[in-house]
């Protein structure tokens, strides 16, 4: 008990002294980390001491903490130990042994540990070993560990996925997707909707200081971050700023304060909220209305009632997007790494992509591995057309639009380890339901709205080739090929006069082969003679360059 008493009191004076400031270092991981990923294991060893650092476990989260030939501990024990620390030890706390986090023995070795590594899992379990309740005050292990951090240089906080998510000082993630976090809100502890976005109000173990999410770009978790922060920046412990940290990537301490390496093959985004303006828009939703029973009918027929509706709406979010090598700090400002060079000019790509599936629902059939708000985001600062990109989600009731503007942005990109990066900062992201027409965009005065056949909206000033203007002068529409209206139009006329030159050339293209047979025909009036490869192949390119202009327009 003395031991216990001990360690409280160095943790509250610690506390008191140091404030927020502490002396160890984080390296906060994604999830999903490669085994032997050497950046990042290799790092938090390092980090901790090398050949002298003390590796304690802790398994919590995890369903199998110990110790089975496939539990947590014995995966991270076989990690480790490749890299030949001093020792390695797994903490005996859990759900299933909360009554450890008081046990003097193991605080004492906590208090000796250099790296303290957090498995994945459920951030939940984290919370109930660790803390006393009901009032989240530090147990006596969780005490050790703390004074241990803000008291020893070379002291790291480690974690993956559950394991990461559970280190914030803020409101802390519990469970929930993004389409459900978009149209139903943020909901503290419990819900009974499924997939609701749900957080614990008193936070986490408070070693990072800002909100943090996992598995980040992957499984397209932009939307409830953003939410989150929105709702609860003006709570206790709310925040208007966090952290989003993909998959096998790293948020690591830097040298200089509140900065913070990106380490791995991912990326971390930042979002801010606090200059963002939120609001409401009426849309209409469906839903499903009981009908009367017909004869011999079991279950009743179903049909479905639309009702209008109130549906959250986002705009001016400023975000930023750390990839490998990067510095990223708590302001959203990056310090690009040094193979990275300016976008500005060396774009590789015509215009920016777009995505139905912007947030990686895990309801779509073709549920996708490329994370899509990453990939359109990326592109538009990639690309050599446009100042907006967009994206839908795949959930239509109602369908959310996600849209970037790149007008205050910087990019810069570099190629490393066979890949090439796009780092982002200052993008401007806007969440909004679709228009009744299905579009994302909302033209100011002065420019006409232009959507693809992809779905790729922009304001431009004037409509493109294969384009019309509509009569309003606010819109282009789709020039129908064939048309024999091609006088309210300079690009349909041109796009008609284009196609009819292209087919006159392949005609004169296949007459002029003809002639050439019709002459060796009657050089060798005996002997028929074949097409030879040569016309074969004159005849196939210009066929062939034909359709491919033909497309390119």
């Amino acid at each position: 008990n003395f031991m216990i008493s001990r360690l409280l009191i160095l943790s509250a004076c610690v506390a008191l002294v140091c404030g927020s400031q502490s002396h160890g270092s984080v390296f906060l991981v994604g999830g999903a980390e490669d085994d032997n990923n050497t950046e990042i294991y290799g790092g938090m060893i390092t980090a901790a001491g090398g050949r002298e650092a003390v590796v304690a476990v802790i398994t919590a989260p995890g369903e199998d903490p110990c110790c089975d030939p496939d539990s947590s501990w014995v995966l991270y024990k076989q990690i480790f130990s490749s890299y030949a620390p001093k020792d390695i030890w797994w903490v005996p706390i859990d759900e299933d042994h909360i009554a450890n986090n008081k046990n003097p023995e193991v605080a004492a070795n906590l208090s000796k540990s250099t790296l303290f590594f957090f498995s994945g899992g459920d951030q939940d379990r984290v919370i109930d070993s660790f803390f006393v309740a009901p009032n989240h005050t530090d147990s006596p292990a969780l005490a050790a560990i703390r004074a241990r951090f803000e008291s020893t240089e070379g002291t790291v906080i480690a974690g993956t996925s559950a394991g990461t998510a559970c280190q914030t000082a803020k409101v802390m993630f519990m469970d929930g997707e993004s389409y459900s976090a978009l149209v139903n809100g943020s909901f503290p502890y419990n819900s009974t909707g499924e997939d609701n976005l749900l957080y614990n109000p008193l936070g986490g173990l408070g070693f990072f200081p800002l909100l943090i999410d996992t598995h980040f770009s992957e499984r397209g978790r932009q939307g409830r971050l953003v939410r989150l922060l929105a709702d609860t920046q003006h709570q206790p412990r709310g925040a208007a700023t966090g952290f989003g940290v993909d998959q096998n990537t790293s948020l690591a301490t830097a040298s200089a304060a509140n900065e913070y390496r990106i380490v791995g093959s991912g990326g971390v985004w930042w979002f801010n909220v606090s200059g963002a303006v939120v609001d409401s828009v009426t849309v209409e939703v469906s839903h499903p209305t009981p009908a009367p029973a017909g004869p011999g009918s079991h279950p009743p027929p179903t049909s479905r009632a639309t009702t209008a509706a109130a549906a959250w709406t986002i705009r001016g979010v400023r975000a930023s997007y750390a990839t490998r090598g990067d510095t990223l700090g708590s302001d959203g400002r990056v310090r690009p790494a040094s193979w990275k060079v300016p976008l500005h000019g060396r774009e590789s790509r015509p215009r920016p992509e777009t995505s139905t599936n912007i947030l990686n629902s895990p309801y779509a059939p073709d549920y996708p591995t490329t994370p899509q708000f990453s990939m359109v985001a990326t592109s538009l600062l990639d690309s050599r057309a446009g100042r907006m990109a967009v994206g839908r989600t795949f959930e239509t009731n109602p369908r959310y639009c996600v849209v970037f503007d790149r007008e205050y942005a910087t990019g810069w990109a570099g190629q490393d380890l066979g890949r090439r990066y796009v780092s982002i900062e200052n993008i401007s992201v806007s969440f909004h339901p679709a228009d009744h027409h299905g579009n994302c965009l909302s033209c100011p005065a002065g420019l006409m709205h232009l959507r693809d056949v992809t779905g790729a909206e922009d304001c431009v000033t004037s409509c493109p080739l294969g384009f019309d203007t509509d009569a309003n002068h606010t819109s282009c529409t789709v020039t129908p090929i064939g048309s024999d209206d091609v006088s309210g139009s300079s690009g349909g006329s041109l796009q008609l006069d284009v196609i009819i030159a292209i087919g006159l050339l392949c005609v004169a293209a296949i007459i002029a082969i003809i002639l050439r047979r019709a002459r060796k025909v009657q050089k060798q009036p005996i002997q028929m003679t074949p097409f030879e490869e040569d016309d074969d192949m004159l005849l196939d390119s210009v066929t062939h360059e034909s359709v491919r202009s033909n497309l390119d327009m």
